[in-house]
């Protein structure tokens, strides 16, 4: 009997003993890159906070040869996030905040980019905080967050409202160009980037899928989009494209003028890549 119970122990401390160390979430910093894993995903961010992979149950999802999870603006101009440091907030087992810095730059918003992942969920919390630390007034007609992923993995598209395969680049070259950003196919159908526009207040998420894998933006409140609740904007489209917009000009949405001062946070949501 005593055997037996010092085998019944010795399981419970190697199985379930350990498996709380197993999924504990971990982060790597090495300059301004940073890798962050917990039990089901693994992200590997360059210098710049842009991906390399995303490393679900050992596949890559991230798009390779393209940039992907980019933060980037147009005013007048075409500006992309460039980091100049790199902040721990929290670093736990259980949960890891950190965030990379922008600022100093004329014209431009100081920006905080942030991610929080916690040991029991199948992805990470992210958001974006924008700050006016200038003297003056500085404008903004757009800015959100691109996610771009294996078109060959992910085949298909959905923002709550509508789903469907998504072209890639090679489906759109057979095609002949209608206007912009809108092509017919060999058969006479057509498609636009602009199929996948919603009304947010009506989703919570919108993502791709296929082969047993997804990668979705989730918004539980949609608060901080500029816009208000009556904004139209694009959510995926061709090439296993996501787009988060926290502020466009699609649809006549007038841009920002933000005075001396003001900040906003864009967020948070979740990126969640079902397992």
């Amino acid at each position: 009997m005593r055997l037996i119970l010092c085998l019944l122990l010795f399981v419970l401390l190697t199985f379930v003993g350990l498996s709380p160390v197993d999924a504990a979430v971990t982060l790597t910093v090495d300059g301004l890159a940073a890798t962050i894993r917990n039990d089901y995903v693994e992200l590997n961010f360059k210098a710049d906070a842009t991906i390399s992979t995303v490393n679900v149950q050992g596949t890559n999802l991230a798009a390779s040869g393209v940039k992907s999870f980019y933060l980037d603006w147009n005013d007048n101009g075409e500006g992309v996030f460039n980091p100049s440091s790199i902040h721990i907030v929290e670093q736990t087992s259980s949960r890891v905040h950190f965030y990379w810095l922008q600022e100093n730059i004329e014209n431009v918003f100081t920006i905080e980019l942030h991610y929080v992942m916690e040991e029991d969920i199948s992805g990470i919390y992210s958001y974006a905080k924008y700050t006016n630390d200038k003297s003056y007034a500085v404008t903004l007609g757009e800015t959100r967050m691109v996610y771009r992923f294996q078109a060959s993995i992910l085949t298909q598209g959905t923002n709550q409202v509508r789903s469907g395969t998504t072209p890639t680049t090679v489906d759109l070259n057979q095609c002949t160009t209608v206007q912009d950003s809108t092509w017919q196919f060999p058969n006479g159908t057509y498609y636009s980037k602009y199929d996948y526009a919603a009304y947010i207040r009506q989703i919570n998420y919108q993502g791709v899928y296929g082969n047993g894998f997804g990668a979705f933006v989730v918004s539980p409140s949609r608060e901080y989009h500029g816009g208000g609740p009556l904004k139209q904007d694009l959510t995926v489209h061709q090439e296993c494209l996501v787009a988060n917009y926290f502020l466009s000009g699609h649809f006549g949405t007038p841009g920002l003028s933000a005075s001396p001062g003001w900040t906003h946070i864009y967020g948070p949501f979740l990126l969640y890549f079902p397992t």
